[in-house]
């Protein structure tokens, strides 16, 4: 027979039974992105892809519905299917980077960016701050923000403009896939203003994606004094990284967004098409003055007026990780 301190000295030394985690729904680069990354920081076990069948985490994404509706019948019952095919069901986590709402899918923990009570399931981390540079508090994951260049720096976000951006050209850029309602409108009410040059699919029909653009968003919005960045739609506590990426290349983000984005960035210091403009007698917008004055208003704004923390999320993972 083996004694306790035997057997305590073998469980020591093994290694910890992996953390098996599959995605559905999620973007294609999902495991080397920001929250992934996140996961295996903080977890005490080794992260293993699996599929998302046998899985002991399952992330769901705000993609692919078909697939969704065929393993949503796995929870709507209670895990019954998962028991009857000799299955544990899984943890589940919605991660919600688009404008999708939390309640399509039973999950057993939420980030998105709605807003919402206290609810130890559920917390608000919108996508912009997956883009943002947080080496500063020890979280220096190796992502990447390919579309714009690098990561954003808080310490940036966090100064004002400064009037440099005003010896730039005074014209703007744009950079979107396609030009649905109300971005075609959009363009045209900043192009009364100044000239307007596109980059991306939809001014472009050769481009697949803005990954095979063979451009940084930086590197082009340094010849820019502006960049007209609205919003893919409009909810309360929806804002994306397009705000922060314009401040970072020291242009003046002209934004399309819902009212609420004053709770994650200064609203003095870029133009909100949505809250700011009027329509004309057929119903399109009107960009606002930009007068010299207003100019050098939102130069001397910073856009983050306190400092973002990363101390609510990890919290909120490692809780969710003693769950599973």
């Amino acid at each position: 027979m083996h004694s306790t301190s035997d057997r305590s000295r073998r469980t020591a030394g093994m290694r910890p039974r992996p953390l098996k985690v599959g995605l559905l729904g999620t973007w294609a680069a999902y495991r080397d992105g920001f929250l992934h990354r996140m996961l295996t920081r903080l977890s005490s076990r080794p992260i293993q892809p699996v599929d998302s069948v046998h899985c002991d985490l399952l992330i769901v994404g705000p993609f692919d519905a078909r697939a969704r509706q065929h393993v949503r019948k796995r929870f709507e019952q209670g895990g019954v299917l998962d028991r009857l095919m000799g299955f544990r069901r899984p943890c589940v986590l919605m991660h919600l980077e688009e404008n999708v709402r939390p309640t399509f899918f039973p999950a057993d923990f939420v980030i998105c960016s709605d807003f919402g009570g206290p609810d130890p399931r559920r917390i608000r981390f919108p996508y912009w701050m997956e883009m943002l540079d947080w080496s500063a508090d020890g979280f220096d994951l190796g992502t990447s923000n390919r579309r714009h260049g690098r990561l954003l720096a808080i310490e940036r976000l966090m100064r004002p403009l400064g009037e440099a951006f005003l010896r730039k050209p005074f014209r703007a850029a744009a950079f979107m896939s396609h030009l649905h309602h109300p971005r075609r409108q959009l363009i045209d009410a900043v192009r009364h203003a100044m000239p307007v040059d596109g980059y991306g699919p939809a001014f472009d029909p050769s481009l697949a994606d803005h990954d095979t653009s063979g451009f940084t968003k930086r590197d082009v919005l340094a010849g820019y004094a502006f960049n007209l960045c609205p919003e893919n739609s409009l909810f309360p506590g929806y804002c994306t990284e397009k705000i922060p990426e314009s401040f970072d290349a020291d242009c003046l983000p002209i934004t399309w967004a819902e009212p609420t984005v004053r709770y994650d960035f200064n609203p003095r210091a870029f133009v909100n098409l949505c809250t700011e403009s009027d329509l004309d007698l057929h119903g399109r917008p009107v960009l606002p003055p930009l007068t010299p004055e207003r100019l050098r208003q939102c130069a001397a704004e910073p856009l983050i007026l306190s400092r973002p923390s990363l101390g609510p999320l990890v919290e909120f993972l490692e809780r969710m990780l003693a769950a599973i």
